[in-house]
């Protein structure tokens, strides 16, 4: 995936210190300091990581919601006056964020989780007390917030709230280098693309920078598409969540046209693909559908060279080369003599290894225990896997959780959400919960930024035209909502690991009122 997007039949990566050292074609001699290195054989493809650019991460837990109709725009099924929204999604995960038990579970799970689909990078999961400091969890895959490598720029996924409600001073921010990955114009209506001409400031001005990466943008026209380019702004394709709510995706063919850089990521379980992979494969069915125009090669950019070239990333990340990151997914399949092809016609059973900064974080037991160290295994799709869980600077929260302790955990959680609901939180003086009145330490609880207020947002949420502040309605940090959660939340079971382990998901997607005739046919 370098520039030229040279493919090498049959080649070697050597690897020093985390980083790669050279490419050659296997016939080469080996580099110096090489000659006695013993070559592991993958017998199979090997790629640049996976970068994905937008996923909520505690939320995938959940199964996937049956949407039970076409929304136009995020205001209508995300909100707090949706019985059917908090019933399944928002209830489920106010009741096991707040768990002394299952919130670090839920960061546990997704580390393993974005692992088994070929994601060595997510943003991390944010956490919060009940008052005072925030953090995010600290794991073994690579977050654009808090990289702590200068060669990775980071990000922010966030914007200050009062940023987000001031013309002038979300303009402001936006001048700055720091890339802002943000929502914008989710839906397919007026009122979904007032999120976007809220940006036409009364100067004549337009709130967009190279900083801004606008997420979803499904209602964006091309000549708002043309304003975005020209201020060097990028987008992030999510198309499996816009078609199971709006039926319609974001206008990728014209943005390809007016050369606007675009990397891609599932959103959430609830609504999109379980992983980067399945949101890829998505994608590639989408074109084919719509006749997008769009090469596997493409597709599998926006998640490798694009996706990093979109972060600042490029030097670092996104193609195999020299000097860059060892970060490789290994495929287990060249025989039919297209590399992308392989990559996205199977399911995550394809994948034999996942490498971050040269270290094997996940794949067959015989390909990780040569380039890493096995730390606990799992079936996948009924194929033994391993992973590779330790990590010296994780946060310690996390690092003593097996991924099955937690996905016991988090599976007697969901099948018991009622009473979970009921469960009170105990506060000690200072505000912190301590979840069971024993005083030890602080109790976190997850930081769910797309239902209550954490003082930081997600989408910009400037006035419209008349006045009136873009952006759907979080619930009140006042009075607690009627009726109660604990009657309102049902038995949920926890979203598989990975698409190969949820047996029934094409019959899922197949009952979605929303999607295009023929896509469940060719995802299948």
């Amino acid at each position: 995936m370098d520039d030229a997007r040279r493919v090498i039949e049959d080649g070697v990566v050597y690897i020093r210190g985390g980083a790669i050292d050279a490419i050659q074609k296997a016939v080469s001699p080996p580099p110096d300091g090489f000659e006695t290195v013993p070559v592991t054989k993958t017998d199979g493809t090997i790629f640049p990581g996976l970068i994905e650019l937008h996923n909520h991460l505690p939320y995938n837990v959940l199964p996937l919601w049956q949407v039970p109709k076409r929304y136009t725009n995020r205001d209508q099924w995300g909100s707090a006056g949706n019985p059917d929204y908090r019933k399944l999604i928002s209830g489920p995960m106010n009741s096991s964020a707040r768990s002394r038990s299952t919130s670090p579970r839920s960061s546990g799970t997704s580390n393993a989780k974005r692992s088994s689909g070929g994601r060595p990078r997510r943003r991390a999961l944010h956490s919060s007390p009940i008052a005072g400091r925030d953090a995010f969890y600290r794991g073994i895959v690579r977050n654009v917030e808090q990289t702590d490598d200068p060669a990775l720029p980071e990000s922010d996924a966030h914007i200050a709230d009062i940023d987000a409600k001031s013309a002038e001073t979300f303009y402001k921010r936006l001048q700055k280098p720091k890339k802002m990955l943000l929502h914008l114009s989710e839906g397919t209506d007026a009122a979904a693309r007032s999120h976007f001409t809220a940006l036409h400031l009364a100067d004549g001005r337009w709130a967009l920078s190279k900083s801004l990466v606008a997420i979803h943008s499904v209602a964006l026209r091309d000549s708002d598409l043309g304003h975005l380019h020209a201020r060097g702004a990028s987008m992030v394709w999510s198309p499996l969540s816009n078609l199971l709510l709006y039926g319609q995706t974001a206008p990728i063919a014209d943005a390809r046209k007016r050369k606007i850089r675009i990397g891609i990521g599932a959103d959430w379980s609830p609504s999109g693909s379980k992983n980067v992979l399945g949101e890829m494969r998505v994608a590639a069915a989408v074109s084919e559908l719509e006749d997008l125009q769009l090469g596997l090669d493409d597709i599998v950019a926006m998640a490798t060279s694009d996706a990093a070239q979109i972060l600042g990333w490029q030097e670092a990340l996104g193609s195999i080369e020299a000097g860059k990151l060892a970060d490789l997914v290994v495929i287990a399949d060249h025989a039919n003599g297209d590399p992308y092809k392989n990559l996205l016609a199977g399911d995550e059973t394809k994948i034999a290894l996942v490498m971050i900064g040269g270290i094997g974080r996940y794949g067959t037991k015989s390909l990780l225990g040569k380039c890493g160290t096995v730390s606990e295994t799992l079936e996948v799709g009924g194929r033994s896997r391993a992973l590779n869980l330790t990590q010296p600077t994780e946060d310690p929260v996390v690092a003593e959780l097996s991924l099955a302790e937690a996905t016991r955990t988090l599976k007697t959680a969901l099948a018991t959400l009622p009473e979970l609901a009921r469960k009170p939180v105990a506060l000690t003086r200072n505000g912190n919960g301590n979840g069971n009145g024993n005083g030890n330490g602080p109790h976190w609880m997850l930081a769910l930024d797309e239902l209550a207020d954490t003082g930081s947002e997600l989408r910009p949420r400037l006035p419209d035209a008349k006045g009136r502040p873009t952006g759907p309605a979080l619930e009140s940090a006042g009075a607690p909502p009627t009726p109660s959660l604990a009657d309102i939340v049902k038995p949920l079971k926890l979203d598989p690991i990975s698409r190969a382990d949820d047996h029934d998901y094409t019959e899922q997607l197949a009952r979605q009122p929303n999607l295009p005739a023929g896509l469940v046919a060719l995802l299948a």
